[in-house]
């Protein structure tokens, strides 16, 4: 072979060579693996995680271009968590959450815009959620979270101490009252809620709801201090100092609310109904239905959002990934025991919630006819983070049950407070 020959068969080697290289360098960058980090709220019982790790490793073996790294996030201190997070370098892109997390974030320029993949999700028939759920999530014209469950706060009670006592269950707020009296005359224990946290308060907007207010208007001006707020607060005093309020309301949490009401302590309690409650009394403990006196329902079904961060590199790999998880995570109620329920409609009308004759009732009487915790505001205000973590209302039902001062001194100092809360027009 002379040199010319040698010289041409080298350099078609050569070109060979890079052209293999040029294949695997193309198919490296196509096999790309996008990591995306999630931040998931503890929604249920020490399975909930384990199911939740569960479903992420069979995504990620589904999608293997996309890689989602799971983290179960404690409630306890959650806000400073995903602040510290979005202030640093940590990795997030999509997360559930709390449900004004989303509009908070969103008003701080946190948050990615959603229209798209909600415009997706429709498009191919998997948006099965309540068109006014999905509504409550828009903040400035756009979509900044996709429905993911709902927790209905509800008023739960002794049903075979009523029956025994001939209690009629109530459904109006002075038939609520006159079971508590009835309960009291015959050496029973009432009504226990958790003020120690801001879940007591939640009870108190429901009742505020009822009577036509709220804490702030349509334009998102605070309104505690308003007539209307200052007769249930009243009302609320009263049953406290008449003995149908149990005392350690004003420092219960959740948990002990239910310890309670386990115990024999309280025979009317607020808040989820647990797995615990519900093995322990079976049908003895029922729901109360709406009360409905003169505007609205004293149900408020919080709705809790999934949203993507606007610092991820990936949008669409976060957009597959709710989308896939929102279809495929209905274990997580019935091996995860979730306390919420799942947004999906599809899922609500699964077997798993008909079979439990509590859950069916809040799923086909309350979830279906509750209505917004902000109520008159018709979105979810961004300041309502700082009422979550501050809990005003909470904090001024403590002050009118261990304190003398005026109803209407206590209600605008606290009105104050919350005008004081950060708020981005």
């Amino acid at each position: 072979m002379n040199v010319s020959t040698r010289t041409r068969t080298l350099a078609k080697l050569v070109a060979l060579i890079m052209v293999i290289l040029c294949v695997f360098q193309l198919s490296a960058v196509a096999e790309e693996v996008q990591n995306i980090v999630f931040y998931d709220m503890q929604w249920g019982t020490a399975d909930y995680p384990v199911v939740a790790q569960e479903l992420v490793d069979r995504f990620n073996a589904e999608n293997p271009t996309i890689h989602v790294e799971y983290q179960s996030i404690p409630w306890a201190n959650a806000y400073t968590t995903f602040v510290t997070t979005l202030s640093s370098n940590a990795g997030l892109d999509v997360s559930t959450g709390s449900g004004v997390q989303q509009a908070y974030f969103a008003a701080e320029g946190a948050i990615l815009e959603l229209d798209d993949l909600v415009a997706e999700m429709k498009a191919e028939g998997i948006f099965d959620f309540k068109e006014e759920s999905a509504n409550q999530f828009m903040y400035d014209g756009h979509y900044v979270g996709i429905p993911w469950n709902y927790d209905a706060k509800v008023i739960y009670y002794r049903a075979d101490v009523f029956a025994e006592l001939g209690i009629k269950v109530p459904t109006t707020r002075q038939e609520f009252e006159d079971a508590l009296y009835m309960l009291k005359a015959n050496g029973k224990p009432g009504f226990a809620l958790n003020l120690g946290e801001n879940g007591g308060g939640l009870c108190y907007l429901g009742f505020a709801m009822n009577a036509g207010t709220g804490l702030w208007d349509e334009d998102r001006n605070p309104i505690f201090n308003s007539p209307e707020n200052v007769e249930v607060l009243t009302w609320f005093r009263k049953l406290y100092n008449d003995g149908l309020i149990l005392p350690g309301s004003v420092g219960y949490l959740g948990s002990d609310v239910n310890t309670a009401l386990i115990q024999g302590d309280c025979m009317m309690a607020y808040g989820n109904i647990t797995n615990d409650v519900l093995n322990a009394f079976g049908s003895d403990i029922q729901i109360l239905p709406i009360l409905s006196d003169v505007n609205s329902y004293p149900i408020q079904v919080v709705n809790h959002a999934m949203m993507v961060y606007n610092r991820t590199m990936y949008p669409e790999a976060c957009f597959t990934f709710i989308k896939w998880w929102s279809q495929n995570n209905l274990e997580l109620w019935t091996r995860g025991g979730s306390g919420n329920f799942p947004a999906r409609l599809s899922f609500l009308n699964n077997e798993y919630f008909k079979t439990i004759e509590q859950k069916k009732f809040i799923i086909e009487e309350l979830i279906s006819h509750g209505v917004a915790r902000f109520l008159p505001c018709p979105i979810i205000p961004p300041e309502a983070q700082s009422m979550l973590a501050e809990y005003p209302v909470s904090k001024a039902m403590v002050e009118a049950f261990i304190t003398d001062e005026d109803i209407a001194s206590i209600l605008d100092r606290w009105n104050d407070e919350i005008a004081s809360y950060n708020v981005w027009d």
